[in-house]
């Protein structure tokens, strides 16, 4: 009788943990950009560890943070992969650390954006277009305005 007595309160006030259940559906819906952080965060911590051996800065989190501008709290939440970044992000971790952490390895043009480009900015001093054609597409596709050819940095990737 006292074993149904205590299983009855237990009935009571059991909450059933849903938070595993949860957390994997999260971790599903948002698995493209985590691996990503994931790599990202391997290099960074790569970099550190080699930075270490080589008495080169910075080579701990807290230097990187310091260097930064930002909390070791964000370097930690990056390093363990969890961090959704921004290009802003990851352009500041690039330049901190000297290494690159996302590349892009295709602009496609078609003959339909090149027309598009090539008429939209007829103004613009100068258009360059590389293609590749060991890999029969194009590498890469930079308008350049006028104004980048004065200091400033404003141009635009076509694709």
């Amino acid at each position: 009788m006292e074993n149904n007595k205590v299983r009855e309160i237990l009935d009571r006030v059991a909450v059933e943990d849903t938070s595993f259940q949860e957390k994997a559906a999260w971790r599903e819906a948002n698995r493209a950009w985590l691996d990503r952080s994931a790599k990202i965060a391997i290099a960074i911590l790569s970099t550190l560890r080699s930075n270490r051996k080589e008495s080169k800065a910075p080579a701990t989190q807290k230097e990187l943070a310091e260097n930064l501008g930002i909390s070791p709290q964000q370097i930690n939440k990056i390093v363990r992969g969890q961090e959704n970044l921004t290009l802003e992000t990851i352009s500041r971790l690039e330049q901190a650390l000297s290494i690159r952490l996302v590349e892009f390895a295709h602009s496609y043009v078609t003959k339909t954006s090149y027309s598009m480009v090539k008429t939209e900015f007829t103004s613009w001093q100068k258009i360059e277009f590389s293609i590749s054609k060991e890999m029969n597409s194009t590498a890469e596709t930079v308008v350049y305005p006028p104004e980048a050819e004065s200091g400033e940095s404003n141009y635009a990737m076509a694709a």
